[in-house]
């Protein structure tokens, strides 16, 4: 899925919620989880890359594509990370 496929799939996931005075404070709390995970993929998103290959004329080409692969996931990540602060800064 990408950055922006999972972008609006939250944001129609968030539509969907009913606010009520009741459970706005429980929606944003949850919501908050993006301060969490955008903080975990500061921390750990600059080690989620596939080292040195080996000296195999197959390593250097397996490693650029697993680090395209871990890269992909990274962004569409981050997206769900945007649109979760989108929809909490909606509900602030």
């Amino acid at each position: 899925m990408s950055g922006a496929e999972v972008a609006r799939s939250v944001a129609a996931e968030v539509r969907g919620f009913a606010v009520t005075p009741d459970n706005i404070v429980q929606l944003r709390n949850a919501l908050a989880e993006a301060t969490l995970l955008s903080g975990k993929l500061n921390l750990y998103g600059p080690q989620m890359v596939v080292g040195e290959p080996g000296q195999d004329p197959v390593s250097p080409d397996a490693a650029k594509s697993f680090n395209a692969k871990v890269q992909k996931l990274s962004d569409g990540c981050w997206a769900y990370v945007h649109a979760l602060q989108d929809a909490a800064e909606a509900l602030h």
